[in-house]
């Protein structure tokens, strides 16, 4: 039963299981769902429902979020859900799930309660996952909080190798460029700051930026947890009600690898690490793309550890290049990644700062950041925007 205030929500999946699960999971938390169909299906009309919430899990996001507007509230990056049969995981699932969109929402429906779980309809949607199960095979795809599962190269004993490549030009060590706030270069920032997410880092990195102007002089470097084939729709949702440009894989040269520089770093603009393709630093803004190995499947060596990207590794060679102009900001995540590599900014006299427990999907990741105690200011997206402002231009002055 639903209540009139119910939120509504639109969901649009094209695995028919997802789409069972996801239409299961929010009726029993007491979401009032408008619509549950493929991507194909979707009609202009639908956009008019004018729904609360609009959850996506479809292969073309692009031709999806051209039909319901930029202005829309979406949620993206959805875990797929594991089979009922797991109780206790799939009511966790549903949980995680509800959790999120009641965030997003800012209030939850009349109907939930505290602890959600495992209503009998999921033996309704067991048989319908059986007799499904027959023409489509699930696929597990994990946009967000892909650090849930180890990377598909290593185990937890592993050690990935990681291929010695030359020094590059205009690349110098990280205590050479200590004390260097404003470079003299060719570059037009002046500092490189990265944004670490993981689980809920899409919507608050978005928040963030939205309050960051492009005209600080600063240029960012996102390390996004994410599945390879699902980071093409991440800078059109986060550009949105913004005019930060983002640079991706695609935005390489081809020229590029580790003896010529496959991009620069520009103010006013987003680096997207890639997540299936490890790159590197110069001191200019240099970014250099590591070259195609000679192994099938994989095309690139992966990123070293469990994580894809490495937030890790990506501190490690930022700092390393930038020295004291790089800051990092952690946002909502699970997992522990960053936490390895604060000593490597410290050393360089960068700068750590992590978004708050509270505002965080999830806390983890800037927690595990938090406890090294090198974290030196803490706030939501909206503060740590202008804190970043007020510190930017603070350090101006003092070298004026």
């Amino acid at each position: 039963m639903m209540h009139a205030d119910s939120p509504q929500l639109f969901i649009v999946a094209d695995n028919p299981l997802q789409r069972i699960a996801l239409a299961d999971a929010m009726m029993q938390c007491g979401f009032d769902v408008l619509h549950n169909i493929h991507s194909n299906r979707l009609k202009p009309e639908h956009c008019h429902l004018l729904p609360s919430l609009w959850l996506l899990d479809v292969e073309h996001d692009d031709n999806v979020l051209d039909m319901i507007g930029d202005d829309a509230p979406l949620m993206i990056g959805i875990t797929r859900a594991p089979s009922p049969v797991h109780q206790k995981a799939y009511a966790h699932w549903v949980k995680t799930l509800s959790d999120k969109v009641i965030k997003f929402l800012g209030n939850a429906p009349p109907l939930l309660t505290e602890v959600i779980e495992l209503a009998p309809e999921a033996e309704v949607v067991q048989q319908k996952n059986v007799e499904l199960s027959r023409e489509v095979e699930p696929q597990l795809v994990i946009m967000e909080g892909a650090e849930d599962r180890p990377s598909r190269h290593t185990t937890s004993h592993e050690q990935v190798h990681v291929p010695s490549h030359p020094k590059k030009q205009g690349h110098v060590h990280a205590t050479d460029a200590i004390g260097e706030l404003n470079h003299t270069g060719s570059t037009d920032w002046q500092y490189v700051c990265i944004l670490a997410a993981s689980m809920g880092g899409p919507e608050a990195v978005k928040r963030f930026l939205d309050r960051v102007p492009v005209s600080v002089p600063v240029t960012f470097i996102l390390v996004q947890h994410i599945d390879p084939n699902m980071q093409s729709v991440l800078p059109r949702v986060l550009s949105r009600h913004n005019s930060w440009q983002f640079d991706t894989e695609q935005s390489f040269t081809e020229q590029g690898g580790l003896l010529q520089p496959s991009l620069f770093l520009k103010s006013g603009h987003v680096l997207l690490v890639p997540a299936a393709r490890q790159i590197d630093f110069g001191a200019n803004g240099e970014v250099f793309a590591f070259d195609e190995i000679e192994s099938d499947p994989v095309k690139y060596e992966p990123w070293p550890g469990h994580y894809q990207p490495s937030i890790n590794e990506v501190m490690r060679r930022a700092a390393e290049a930038f020295g004291s102009r790089l800051m990092t900001i952690v946002f909502s995540g699970m997992g522990d990644d960053g936490s390895d590599a604060v000593d490597d900014v410290q050393r360089v006299h960068g700068v750590i700062w992590a978004q708050t427990a509270s505002s965080c999907v999830c806390a983890s990741q800037p927690d595990h950041v938090r406890a090294s105690g090198k974290v030196s200011f803490n706030g939501t997206p909206e503060i740590l925007a202008e804190h970043l402002q007020q510190f930017i231009s603070e350090q101006s002055i003092s070298i004026d």
